[in-house]
């Protein structure tokens, strides 16, 4: 075997083996800033949503989720190739089902004892999430009345 047949193997010596990214920490930030700012689209959404139909507000709220699935999903990927772990199909499943579940079980499994503070951050994001979501809620809620005001000259 000539040494560029052989697989490059991830370890500290090489943390850049074949097919990884150069920097999974960077991405990992990126999708967890993008929660952030799709949950404020989403909190933006809903009262334009309703104002449209009381059906359209589950559609957001359901088109809005899946896509945050999305993200967490690829963070638990980027994070588990990072610690060379293999997310087994039960633990992928119970990221859409049992997402509550699933968090806090990753980071025992991969990070031990050290575990606590990724969880304790996690519950800080999800609060961000809230907090971003009732801030896009406000100022959606808000463009039905600027709208008026700029249809009726008062704007």
């Amino acid at each position: 075997m000539q040494e560029s047949e052989i697989p490059k193997i991830i370890s500290p010596e090489n943390p850049q083996a074949e097919g990884t990214s150069p920097n999974p920490l960077r991405k990992k930030r990126m999708a967890l800033v993008a929660l952030v700012f799709l949950y404020y689209g989403m909190g933006f959404c809903i009262p334009l949503a309703t104002s449209v139909g009381q059906g359209m507000e589950m559609m957001v709220q359901l088109i809005f989720s899946l896509i945050a699935q999305v993200f967490i999903i690829y963070w638990f990927i980027v994070d588990a190739q990072e610690r060379n772990y293999t997310i087994s199909k039960a633990l992928f499943l119970m990221l859409f089902a049992l997402s509550f579940l699933a968090i806090p079980y990753y980071f025992i499994k991969t990070r031990g004892k050290k575990a606590l503070a990724p969880i304790l951050f996690c519950l800080l994001l999800l609060l961000a999430f809230g907090s971003s979501e009732a801030l896009g809620k406000w100022v959606g809620g808000q463009m039905p009345t600027i709208f008026a005001r700029i249809r009726n000259g008062k704007g």
